[in-house]
């Protein structure tokens, strides 16, 4: 059910947007993807992803990466997540920088590359984004220590 006062606030960001602010265009889309003062729409999520990354919004390129990944609201496409991964992980948003190395060392829809995932792992990390941490913490530990028995 949709609250009354995201509704408002829904409204609100809806006439921010509508003028091109490109903050309220990413919170109405946020909005739009998790059902938070409207219905739930996938599609015009990504309208206003859209415009955000248009206006090179990290936190944008980022959701507007994971529909693509997921497929929601548009055809999944694994190379433009990567894209829009890469580009919001060069504009410094952490957990990007996470998805993109993940990507990367595993050879998701790319080339296996382990020096760069490594480096982008250590970015998030140095962001305090905690699951760059853990993958960072594991990455080492089977690249450092390959026979080194693991705690179970």
């Amino acid at each position: 059910s949709v609250e009354p006062q995201d509704s408002v606030a829904f409204q609100w960001l809806s006439r921010a947007a509508a003028q091109g602010h490109v903050a309220a265009c990413y919170d109405l889309a946020v909005c739009y993807l998790t059902g938070r003062g409207t219905q739930e729409d996938a599609q015009a999520a990504v309208q206003y992803l859209r415009l955000a990354v248009e206006k090179k919004h990290p936190a944008a390129m980022r959701r507007l990466a994971f529909c693509y990944r997921d497929g929601k609201g548009l055809t999944q496409d694994t190379t433009r997540a990567l894209e829009l991964f890469a580009a919001a992980s060069a504009a410094g948003d952490a957990e990007a920088q996470y998805n993109y190395a993940w990507a990367l060392q595993r050879g998701y829809g790319t080339v296996a590359d382990s020096v760069s995932a490594l480096r982008l792992y250590l970015l998030a990390a140095s962001k305090h984004f905690a699951p760059a941490q853990e993958a960072l913490q594991s990455f080492l530990c089977i690249r450092l220590l390959p026979d080194f028995p693991m705690p179970q």
